[in-house]
Parts: structure tokens; sequence; C-alpha cells
């Protein structure tokens, strides 16, 4: 009995090691944050995976736009003028960079003489995103973000942003762009949008075009000029 126990043992022993070195592919469930952060990242990831390249150092320096040079990073900022309905005026401007793996981050603001919202205090709008570009030619650079953005009339509210941007640079020395940008703030919808067109000459550019916030209850639109330059 004892030898047909043993005999067993050996014959079995060889299946049992390759049972237990097996491999089991187990199902991980996805939590729901873990859902959130891959559909954030996927944007960017989707974009530093396109053909990395560079940028000159401003738009037409070799006269042929901007989008392909051998500059690593390009920095731009534009401050700016405009008038809305009511006699209203106010002020704005960006500071952008963005890098040749096609990421880069922007910042904006704006700011509005009282009364442009129904308050006798000044107001503002801010809003910063992570950028993926997702066109980069000699004449057109299109790009996506996902941040923050903030209205003080004079109470701050905040929230998520997203934004669209779109620049061209179709023939020296012209230039042209189209943004728009939506935010929820405190589950209220906030859209703002700008149009512009100009001329640029070595680092420096001159533009003109229109500006439109539109807020709950209240909207501020209107021409706008602005000065514009590359670093």
């Amino acid at each position: 009995m004892k030898a047909r126990l043993a005999a067993i043992f050996i014959l079995c022993a060889p299946l049992a090691a390759r049972a237990d070195g097996a491999k089991v592919a187990v199902q991980t469930p996805v939590s729901y944050g873990d859902f959130v952060a891959n559909l954030f990242l996927f944007p960017y990831a989707y974009a530093f995976s396109l053909p990395h390249q560079g940028f000159t150092f401003y738009p037409y320096e070799n006269d042929e736009g901007y989008g392909r040079g051998t500059r690593p990073v390009a920095v731009s900022a534009r401050t700016g003028v405009f008038f809305s309905q009511r006699g209203r005026n106010g002020e704005a401007g960006f500071l952008k960079a963005r890098g040749e793996n096609r990421l880069g981050w922007d910042f904006y603001a704006a700011g509005f003489s009282r009364g442009s919202f129904g308050t006798n205090h000044r107001a503002g709008y801010y809003n910063g995103h992570i950028t993926a570009n997702y066109v980069q030619s000699r004449t057109a650079l299109l790009e996506f973000g996902l941040g923050s953005a903030s209205f003080q009339n004079p109470a701050a509210r905040w929230g998520p942003s997203a934004e669209l941007a779109l620049d061209l640079f179709p023939a020296k020395p012209l230039s042209a762009s189209l943004r728009y940008e939506t935010a929820a703030l405190r589950r209220q919808e906030y859209h703002e949008l700008t149009v512009e067109a100009g001329v640029s000459w070595r680092w420096i550019g001159m533009s003109t075009g229109l500006r439109a916030l539109f807020v709950p209850g209240k909207d501020a639109y209107g021409p706008e000029a602005a000065l514009r330059g590359w670093f």
C-alpha cells in the first residue's frame, strides 16, 4: 500500500510543479479614478506619439511659417485692449509655451471695466491649460488643452476648462488665429471666443479682431487690438 502511494506521489509531482509554475491571468477591475486619469492623459499621450518637431525663433524667420524649425521650446506673449457694448472696455493678454514634444501650457487673462457684468466692480476672467499640439505644419498649429478657469465679479468662481486653438501663417507677413474656450463654474457654463488677423515683423506682431465672453445672464463682446511677441 505504501509503495502504491509513493508511486502515485511521484507521478503527480511533475503535474503539481507545472501547475504551481503556471501564470494565472486575473482580471483586475478598472476603478473610476483610473478611467478618469486615462481619459485625461489620452489627448497628451496621442500628441506625444506624433513626430516631434521644433519651431523657428519667430514666424517667417526662414520665410516659411512658424511650425517647423530647430528650436526645442517656443514662447509667445500677447497684450491688447478691447471695447464692448455699452461703452465698456478692458484689457486681455496671454503667455504661451510650446515644446518640440508637442506638449505645452498657456495662461490667459482678461479684465473688464466696472459695470460690464452688472456690478460696480471690475471683473476678471482667467484660465490656464496644459496643451497638446495635433497639427504642426509650416503654416498651421492646432492645439487642444485642459485646465481650469476662474471668473471674479467680485466673488471668485472656479471650475474645469477646455480650449481649442488654431494659429495660421498663410504667407509672409500675415497671421490669423481662432480660439474657443469653455468652462463649467459652479455648474454654469462660460464661453470665451477670440478671432483675429494681423501682420508680423521678426519677433513682433500686430493684430485686430473680435473678443467675446459669454457668461450666464451677461455677455461682453466687441473689437480688439493687440500686440504679440515671440521669444
